[in-house]
């Protein structure tokens, strides 16, 4: 795992995936300062803005997976030289996203009356229903930026997606300074100033985007391909084939950390305040970690295009190993220096005392299951690009909705173990989740070896 053979395949992974992660620690980045500086506000508006965030991700995430859906089958044509191709999925992946996006705002509108059955505190519900609705319209700008990110990344070109992640998020916290505090001149808004700044990014990010292809030669011919009307619904179905089950196996996951959120939120707005402080370091590594997911499912699948099938299972160890030692190093930051990066969240540490220390045991938690987390990620971008997607669906399906959630359940409920107790029980689906993918990607790839 570690000759001369692998460290070709370990310089090419980071060489994709360096970009994306960056991309991805920049969003996140933005995601925490949300919550940094609206936990500076009260612990209940940090709560509406966990609340908000879990349900609006439960759709948003099914979105963000189909437009997903074009990576694996962009990267695999132009591995191929198949040039039409690549021309006409760029054109069917903006009339893919874009309906999706519009259906997906409609539905979380749509949602909205029902918040005040979920069992949150009335207060939690008051501000959250305006922050929500300012995420809600920010989709289908999101979606076409996703549109353009997809593409790219499947052409092995990636740093355009991180320069207009970085550059937006950098906006939304300058924006988030303004509109929380009332800043500049401007109303002091708190957590509707942060939904109001989210829009405003997103709102950048295809514009930014259009900026880079209409200036990179290698990117600006594709921007011809739009000039035609003609739309072929085979393609369409060969995208929505790949990108809806992704979609899915991202619904049931976040889902499953949504219900578990749910759960949190019937014991109180401190121990729901206390589980987004977790989740969202939590989240940070995870997205990190999807950066090398999406580089296996980018290399993947352009190898399999060239039919270098040899090369695809190197590729694909390679990414293992690498995702393991980044867990590994991420796992220890969480059990050792937990508390000290839950402070930051809170405003005064005395004062929010019982937050810091339950967030700081959530991040214990965390830390055993971030290896488990690393590896069933990483097999999914892989079985991604070979494009094996129904077979993972399904063992979502078992690992985080037969598994996860009534293990949360009665630990926290049964066994009165609390938040700690949903966090556990994220820890057991995820190990189970990690091992059955695992074993599918063996499957999956020495068949593929075997049939070259």
């Amino acid at each position: 795992m570690f000759n001369k053979e692998y460290q070709h395949h370990y310089k090419e992974n980071l060489k994709i995936a360096s970009p994306i992660i960056l991309g991805q620690a920049g969003h996140m980045i933005a995601t925490i300062a949300d919550s940094i500086m609206i936990g500076r506000i009260s612990s209940d508006q940090l709560a509406a803005c966990s609340f908000a965030n879990g349900i609006f991700f439960f759709l948003f995430i099914l979105a963000i997976g189909i437009s997903i859906g074009l990576t694996p089958l962009v990267g695999k044509a132009h591995g191929a030289n198949e040039e039409k191709r690549v021309q006409h999925l760029f054109r069917h992946g903006f009339v893919v996203n874009i309906f999706v996006g519009i259906l997906i705002n409609i539905l979380m509108i749509a949602v909205m009356p029902l918040f005040k059955y979920l069992g949150q505190p009335e207060i939690v519900i008051k501000y959250a229903e305006n922050y929500y609705l300012y995420l809600t319209f920010s989709i289908v700008p999101y979606m076409i930026f996703m549109t353009f990110k997809s593409f790219t990344d499947a052409l092995e070109i990636t740093k355009p997606g991180m320069i207009v992640s970085f550059f937006c998020n950098g906006l939304n916290i300058v924006l988030n300074y303004i509109f929380i505090y009332g800043n500049l001149g401007a109303p002091r808004m708190e957590i509707e100033g942060a939904g109001l700044a989210t829009l405003i990014s997103r709102i950048a990010m295809p514009i930014l985007f259009m900026f880079i292809y209409l200036n990179r030669a290698e990117l600006k011919k594709y921007l011809k391909s739009l000039r035609y009307p003609v739309i072929s619904f085979k393609i369409i179905k060969d995208i929505l084939k790949i990108g809806l089950p992704i979609g899915v196996q991202y619904v049931l996951e976040v889902g499953a950390f949504v219900g578990g959120a749910l759960m949190i939120g019937n014991f109180g707005a401190k121990e729901l305040a206390a589980h987004h402080i977790a989740i969202n370091l939590a989240s940070l590594t995870f997205l990190m970690a999807t950066g090398l997911s999406s580089a296996a499912t980018i290399r993947v699948s352009n190898l399999i295009g060239k039919k270098d099938f040899v090369n695809m299972r190197k590729a694909s160890y390679s990414t293992f190993v690498m995702i393991l030692i980044f867990m590994i190093i991420t796992a220890s930051i969480f059990i050792f220096l937990g508390r000290e990066l839950a402070i930051y969240y809170v405003e005064d540490p005395i004062k929010d005392m019982y937050v810091l220390d339950l967030a700081a045991s959530l991040l214990v938690i965390a830390g055993f299951f971030q290896i488990v987390d690393g590896i069933q990620v990483n097999a999914l971008g892989n079985l991604r690009g070979m494009e094996d997607v129904k077979i993972p669906t399904y063992i979502t399906i078992f690992s985080y909705w037969v598994v996860t959630l009534p293990i949360c359940y009665y630990l926290a409920f049964i066994q009165n173990m609390g938040p700690k107790g949903v966090w556990w029980g994220y820890c057991i689906g995820l190990t189970i989740a990690a091992a059955i993918l695992y074993l599918r990607f063996e499957k999956v790839s020495r068949k593929k070896l075997r049939l070259s």
